[in-house]
């Protein structure tokens, strides 16, 4: 899909982070972790606190990771919030029905902590509100579509298909370029000679993901 737009000194590199063999020996400027470690999960399954670690030897002047803060469970103030949820959360059930493993994000503060564990010293950080176009939550929809045909259960997947119909359907109900949720940019440089872990005040986040604030995620049931 890349091949019209490379040019000659361009090159494109498929690998796995936890092949320790993958790009062994390459040093660059600088390196975009473009929203890396949220698709970590699905090929490298708790590899995520390594990830910082593993990029460290490429990295020669700075690092910019690209990240967005994860969904709360519910949102009761915005009805858009509360749809982009519920497509989430059904996109990703089909992910795990069909065998796979769905992406996880991971918030400012837990990356900006273990930037610090690893290594790296954090230059700046950036907060941007997340727009949410009729375009992009469609695509949410169709991707937990595509994995119906992989469910063992046929009655199940028909049951998830009419489900997926009534959220289509509420997405259509609606105008869309909202602007829900925050995405984030985070500016590192590493520190080289770095060999233990030094305890630092993180410093005060002008946002804290909404997930992190819930009193509880996993309420139980009462009769």
């Amino acid at each position: 899909m890349f091949s019209s737009r490379l040019r000659p000194v361009d090159t494109v590199v498929a690998g796995n982070w936890k092949d320790p063999k993958f790009l062994q020996g390459k040093v660059y400027n600088i390196v975009l972790a473009d929203y890396l470690l949220g698709s970590i999960d699905a090929f490298a399954p708790y590899f995520q606190d390594r990830l910082f670690e593993r990029l460290k030897p490429h990295v020669g002047e700075l690092l910019y990771i690209v990240g967005a803060e994860p969904f709360p469970d519910k949102d009761e103030e915005s009805e858009h919030g509360q749809l982009v949820i519920d497509i989430a959360k059904a996109r990703d059930a089909c992910i795990l029905l069909a065998g796979d493993r769905p992406y996880r994000e991971y918030p400012l503060d837990w990356v900006i902590r273990n930037l610090k564990k690893n290594g790296y010293k954090v230059e700046s950080f950036g907060y941007f509100e997340t727009t949410y176009s009729q375009e992009y939550v469609e695509t949410q929809i169709n991707v937990a579509e595509s994995k119906l045909h992989r469910f063992k259960d046929e009655r199940l997947a028909d049951v998830m298909q009419a489900q997926l119909d009534k959220l289509r359907s509420k997405v259509l109900r609606k105008s869309w370029g909202i602007k829900w949720g925050s995405d984030y940019v985070v500016v590192a440089s590493p520190i080289r000679g770095h060999t233990h872990h030094r305890a630092e005040t993180m410093p005060d986040l002008p946002i804290k993901s909404p997930v992190q604030e819930q009193t509880a995620i996993f309420p139980i049931d009462e009769e």
